[in-house]
């Protein structure tokens, strides 16, 4: 049971992975721009940018919004 949760989480994953790659440079500089103005504290955790603009798409996707333009 815990390998297919995990192979789901994984196949999640590499879905939104590949759809950040397909989206456009503004659409990613757009949705980077809202993670940004919403953690302020971000620039000393460049690490967390990359999880957290994914997770923000995640959540666009999700509930049907139309992913923003800079």
């Amino acid at each position: 049971m815990e390998l297919a949760e995990a192979d789901r989480d994984a196949k999640k994953d590499d879905a939104i992975h590949a759809r950040w790659a397909a989206l456009e440079q503004n659409e990613r500089d757009a949705i980077a721009a809202k993670v940004k103005a919403e953690n302020p504290g971000l620039r000393r955790w460049k690490s967390m940018m990359e999880p957290l603009c994914l997770a923000e798409l995640d959540r666009l996707v999700a509930s049907g919004e139309a992913i923003p333009k800079a």
